[in-house]
C-alpha cells in the first residue's frame, strides 16, 4: 500500500507542469521553473526564461538565466545563462564567473520583483498561469 502511494505521488509530480509564466514585456514573455528553485532563508537560486514569440534577431527565441536571489535584500545575481534556437539548440551560453558576477537590485512592479515574489515565498494569494 505504502510503495502504491509513492509511485502515484511520484507520479502526479511528474506531471506538475515546471515552467510558470511571471509577466509579458513587450515582446518578452517571462517564466520561472519552479522544479529549479534551491535554496532556503536568505538566499535561492532559479532557472528562468524569457521567451520571444517573434524573435528579435531571427535566431534565438528564448533565453534562460541561472540566477541567485537576495529574498532579504531584494537583489539578483547572474550565474549563467544559456539561447536558444526556435528548434531548441543551444547558440549561446556560459556560467559567469564569479568574480565577473554582477549583483543588481529588483526594480519595484517589475517582472523581476514578480519573479522574486514567487521565488521567495512572499507572491500574493493568486497563482499564476502556467506554460508549457
Amino acid at each position: 500500500m505504502a510503495v502504491a502511494t509513492i509511485i502515484a505521488l511520484s507520479l502526479a509530480a511528474a506531471q506538475i507542469e515546471r515552467w510558470v509564466e511571471t509577466g509579458r514585456d513587450g515582446d518578452q514573455v517571462a517564466a520561472i521553473d519552479l522544479a529549479s528553485v534551491e535554496g532556503t532563508g536568505r538566499l535561492r537560486t532559479a532557472w528562468t526564461r524569457a521567451d520571444y514569440p517573434e524573435s528579435r534577431d531571427g535566431d534565438v527565441v528564448t533565453d534562460l538565466y541561472r540566477n541567485e536571489y537576495d529574498c532579504e535584500a531584494r537583489t539578483f545575481t547572474l550565474i549563467a545563462y544559456r539561447r536558444l534556437d526556435a528548434a531548441g539548440r543551444e547558440t549561446d551560453g556560459a556560467t559567469i564567473p564569479v568574480e565577473e558576477r554582477r549583483t543588481d537590485e529588483i526594480v519595484p512592479d517589475t517582472v523581476g520583483a514578480d519573479e522574486i515574489a514567487l521565488i521567495c515565498g512572499d507572491a500574493p494569494d493568486a497563482a499564476p498561469p502556467v506554460i508549457a
